[in-house]
Formats: C-alpha cells, structure tokens, sequence
C-alpha cells in the first residue's frame, strides 16, 4: 500500500508543482490539461487548468489538481506531514516551504526531543515538518 497526497488548487497547480519540485527535487512533474482530455461542454477559459500533476521525488509521489473556481474550498483540518532523519535538511524544507506562506508553530526544539514546524504555504497546502532524533 501507498498512501499518496493528492492536492487540490485554485488554479495555480502548475505554479506549485514546480515549486515543490524546488523544494523536494525529483523529476520534471508532469501536467494533463482539460485541452489533453478534452470534454464536452468546457466553460471559456479552462482549456489550460490542470486537471492532474504529479511530482516523484526520493521514492515519494505528489498528485494535484486544479479544481474549478466554483468547486475549490481551502484545506482544513488536514496536513501533509513529512518525517525527516536530518535536522538540517528538515529546518531547510521548513524554511522553504514557509516562505510567502503562514507559520502556525515556529521552527524549534519540542518537549518531546524533536524539532518540529508547521506552515501553511503560499498556494494554501498546511505542512508539518518534523525531526525526531533516533533513540
């Protein structure tokens, strides 16, 4: 079993997808558009939204999409949590993933031994980004 993220935009899919690849590295992500499947009764306009991406990095998958102005709700109550063994590449992807974004914990030492954030990113995804030293 996998369990795969899958992210939902309001129209800028292809702008964080790209960005992500900054972040994490991997391969090139790839986009299907609605003009690649094309659809009947398409509304003007949504010829170029993206209707999938996928980003592959370091044995990981990312899955996206834009979703149709309507249709688009932020997310709540959910996070993508990644789990690091290096606590410089972790503060790294933290300070990364926070920038032009909203910090809700702050980068730091915790009570229970692990240096931990979390952050909201710029294109609306709630990250949690933890380091937990081996015992």
């Amino acid at each position: 079993m996998n369990i795969v993220p899958y992210l939902n935009f309001d129209g800028n899919c292809r702008e964080a997808f790209q960005f992500y690849r900054e972040v994490f590295g991997g391969e090139e992500p790839s986009f299907f558009t609605n003009e690649d499947v094309p659809m009947d009764n398409l509304p003007a306009g949504m010829e170029n939204m993206v209707i999938h991406a996928q980003l592959t990095f370091e044995g990981q998958t990312l899955m996206g999409c834009d979703n149709p102005p309507d249709w688009y709700e932020a997310p709540r109550s959910i996070s993508v949590s990644i789990q690091l063994s290096d606590p410089d590449r972790a503060s790294k992807l933290f300070t990364a993933l926070a920038e032009d974004g909203q910090v809700s914990m702050p980068w730091g030492e915790q009570p229970w031994g692990a240096q931990f954030g979390m952050a909201t990113d710029r294109f609306g995804i709630p990250w949690m980004i933890n380091f937990e030293p081996a015992s």
